[in-house]
Order: C-alpha cells, then structure tokens, then sequence
C-alpha cells in the first residue's frame, strides 16, 4: 500500500520525466531578430530589384511600382521599375532616388518598359515614395513589393522624411507565392490575400519606426503610400506623403 509520501515521490517523477524533453526542446529554439536596412545594409543592384542577404540568412527582393487609378476598382499598376538611372540622373527605384544612399524609393519616369503618366523626374524631382501628383492626370500611390525566402512576422518599418509632407504608410503582408498577375487586379490581390494596415504620421525630421500592431508573419510585404481620398478601398485614405523606406524589422522563429 502507498503512503501518501510514496505517492507525492510517484508523481514528482513523472512530472520530471515528463517536463524534461519538452525544456530541452523549448531550449532547442529561439526566436531570432533582425533587420532589413535599406539605407545601410549591403546590397546587390540588379536589372529591376534590390536584392539583400540579412545576417541571419534571409535573402530579400524589392521591386518598386506605381498604381494609377484610371478605373478606380482596377487601377492601372505600373512597374517593376528598372534600377537604372535616369533622365534625371538619379536611380528611378533603388537606394538613390535622391542622388545620395538613401532608404528605398520610387523616381518614375517613362522608360522602355513602363509609360505612366506621372513623371517624378524632371528639374524638381520627386525621390522616395509619394502620392504626389506631378504631371500626371490620374490619382496614384506608390509601393515597395519586399519578398522574403522564408517566413517571418514582421514587428515595424522605419521609414525617413524626404520632404514636409507626411509619412503615414500602408502595408500589406501574406503568406505564400506573390503571382505575377497581382497587377492585373491590385485592390482585389489585397483584399483577397493579404492583412492591411494603415499606420499614419506626419511630417517630421529622421527616422520614424512604425510599429504594427498585431505583427504580421510574412512572405511578401507590401509597403507604400495610401491614397489621397476614400475611393480605393481596402486602403485608407491619408493625405499627401512622401517618405524613404529606411528598415524592416522582423523576427524569424527556426530551430537551433
């Protein structure tokens, strides 16, 4: 017969026995943070993205385009836009829209590829990303679309002034393969695929971290200015921004 000892003692070693494997495993993995830092990270420029390698290992694509809203439910989505640089004699998408290292931005102008009608070249540049028209004579927002080779939850994105409008940004994250028809039907892709988050600031000097609440985990991410009325949904209106994309950070859950 067991005591009431014996038994205490019983129990105590299957709960022992039984936590163990499950520390060792809660040991066996971590959850690690990093960066994507557009403005400082090295970087690989090819023909129509920008391309970067964290320190954990992630490799990360950005690719810039433009939306016009032509047809307000469909609008016309320019782009991958070329790194090159242009008639302006800056990079049209790249890290040095503004002729210097920069954040990530969008300078359209019209190449062999891609003929919108808003032009941000010219002898008043528009670096960075805006919603700014210029010459053109439809509605447009401008994005970042970030790719990501294996999943991470994304926790905020820093993005820097260009000029005294604000920096309020929309982003938009999923999980999965990013098609190459998004464009054809922008607004319903994100309706459809993704977690949209309209986090709003105004206009001041340096870095600004938005944070996103709740984190999003990701594949794909886009990030770019919202449009400037309430014709567009899923995206929010804000008024007139302007801003680099600077960072991304992220954590990425893996085994160890």
């Amino acid at each position: 017969m067991l005591t009431s000892y014996t038994k205490r003692y019983k129990y105590q070693l299957i709960l022992k026995f039984t936590l163990v494997p499950f520390l060792i495993l809660l040991s066996n993995f971590k959850l690690q943070a990093g960066d994507v830092d557009f403005s400082s990270d090295p970087i690989t420029t090819n023909s129509n993205n920008i391309e970067i390698t964290t320190i954990e290992g992630i490799t990360v694509n950005a690719f810039g385009y433009q939306a016009e809203f032509d047809n307000p439910l469909i609008p016309t989505v320019w782009g991958p836009f070329p790194t090159i640089i242009g008639g302006s004699g800056n990079q049209i998408f790249g890290t040095q829209t503004g002729g210097v290292r920069n954040g990530l931005g969008l300078l359209v102008e019209d190449t062999t590829l891609d003929f919108p009608s808003e032009d941000d070249s010219g002898s008043s540049i528009q670096p960075g990303f805006d919603n700014r028209l210029r010459i053109g004579i439809h509605p447009e927002i401008q994005f970042t679309l970030v790719t990501f080779d294996q999943s991470v939850i994304i926790n905020s994105v820093t993005v820097d002034d260009v000029s005294n409008f604000g920096r309020s940004i929309f982003i938009a994250g999923g999980v999965g393969d990013v098609p190459s028809t998004f464009t054809d039907s922008f607004l319903e892709f994100l309706s459809s695929n993704t977690q949209i988050q309209t986090l709003e600031d105004n206009a001041t000097d340096g870095d600004y971290a938005h944070n996103l609440s709740p984190s999003l985990t990701v594949d794909y991410l886009f990030i770019g200015t919202p449009p400037r009325d309430s014709d567009y949904p899923p995206l929010l209106m804000t008024g007139g921004e302007q801003f680099y994309v600077n960072s991304i950070s992220y954590e990425l859950a893996e085994a160890v």
